[in-house]
């Protein structure tokens, strides 16, 4: 037996190791957009049942207690009337969105209601506006400078609207309208 004859190490080549990192990347930047979206659409979800289950237990507090006083962070804080999805600061009367932006709700009792919703993704701007629209709670949504009647509108319109109003911003401020009866 040859003493010379040396044992092959075990291992990856230099050019495997980049092929497999390049192989690598290529499949994380394919599933990047597709998780991000699906956390979008939950945040979404979750942000328009807070907003469902808080106008919920304003109604409710109205129908049942004669309640025609005003109506605002502070009141719907005080009165337990804010999801608990919400973030709520006490001290301050901040309620903060899923998106981290605040909550100002103004009104007096439901007989009429803005609800202003801060640092909402342009991303998910269109789809948030068409999921609100099917609560039916509120008449008209404020996108920038444009106001959208939810009677004669649809996605088409929000989607342009977002886009107008966010322009080089990645997130925007939408507000939300009850009309007074």
């Amino acid at each position: 037996m040859n003493s010379r004859t040396a044992k092959k190490q075990g291992g990856f080549t230099l050019i495997e190791i980049v092929v497999a990192i390049i192989v690598i990347g290529i499949v994380a930047a394919a599933l990047t957009p597709i998780l991000f979206g699906a956390k979008d659409d939950t945040l979404v979800s979750t942000e328009t049942k807070a907003m469902s289950r808080s106008v919920t237990n304003l109604v409710t507090r109205y129908n049942t207690e004669a309640w025609d006083g005003d109506i605002d962070n502070e009141e719907m804080i005080v009165g337990e009337m804010i999801s608990e999805s919400y973030k709520v600061i006490r001290a301050t009367s901040t309620i903060y969105n899923q998106f981290g932006g605040e909550i100002t709700i103004d009104g007096v009792a439901f007989n009429g209601l803005t609800w202003a919703s801060e640092k909402i993704p342009k991303t998910v701007c269109a789809s948030y506006i068409a999921e609100v629209k099917n609560l039916t709670i509120f008449q008209t949504v404020t996108v920038g400078s444009t106001d959208l009647q939810y009677s004669s509108t649809g996605n088409a319109d929000y989607t342009a609207a977002c886009d107008a109003a966010a322009g080089s911003n990645d997130s925007l401020t939408l507000v939300w309208t009850k009309e007074e009866a």
